[in-house]
């Protein structure tokens, strides 16, 4: 039969970020080993014990390595991580099986996820920015090229003018 142990603990990243961490173990006894397992513990609830204070213990160890950003955004390794290191810390020593270990929840302090989304909101803001400064100057330059094809228009007018002039007062004078 599948057994579950649920836990909830309380620990810090490497940046000293509190966070509150719920996982989940499931086990099987090891059916060969039952009766070491009863003369070893007794019975389930100080095996179980021992499965929670050996299963914190390493995955203290294990997110304490990290900082609260690295945590976030590699979530899937480091829950692969501390399920290897739980696997390997509880396997044969308990007499017991791993079928499951899942980090369930990391919740970090109300005023780091405040500090993560302001950080978010910062960061989309500068990038909104960029982008209308990008427009801004894509669309002055547009507007430079047409005044420099206005210019260049009334240049050439300016200049047909001037010849026409030169014509007409050359004809006049001619005549």
């Amino acid at each position: 039969k599948v057994r579950q142990v649920d836990i909830a603990t309380a620990s810090y990243s490497n940046d000293k970020q509190t966070m509150d961490i719920t996982m989940t173990i499931q086990y099987q006894i090891k059916k060969d080993m039952a009766k070491e397992l009863v003369r070893t513990y007794g019975n389930l609830d100080t095996l179980e014990s021992r499965i929670q204070a050996v299963s914190i213990e390493r995955t203290k160890a294990i997110m304490s390595a990290y900082t609260a950003d690295s945590l976030i955004e590699q979530r899937n390794i480091i829950s692969n991580s501390v399920a290897e290191a739980v696997e390997a810390a509880l396997g044969d020593a308990y007499y017991i099986d791993i079928t499951n270990v899942a980090l369930t929840n990391i919740d970090f302090s109300d005023a780091y996820e405040q500090a993560v989304e302001q950080k978010m909101i910062a960061t989309q803001e500068v990038e909104r920015a960029k982008a209308e400064a990008q427009k801004a100057e894509e669309t002055a330059k547009g507007q430079l090229k047409v005044a420099e094809q206005e210019a260049e228009a009334k240049k050439v007018q300016a200049q047909a003018e001037a010849d026409l002039q030169a014509v007409l007062l050359r004809g006049k004078f001619f005549q």
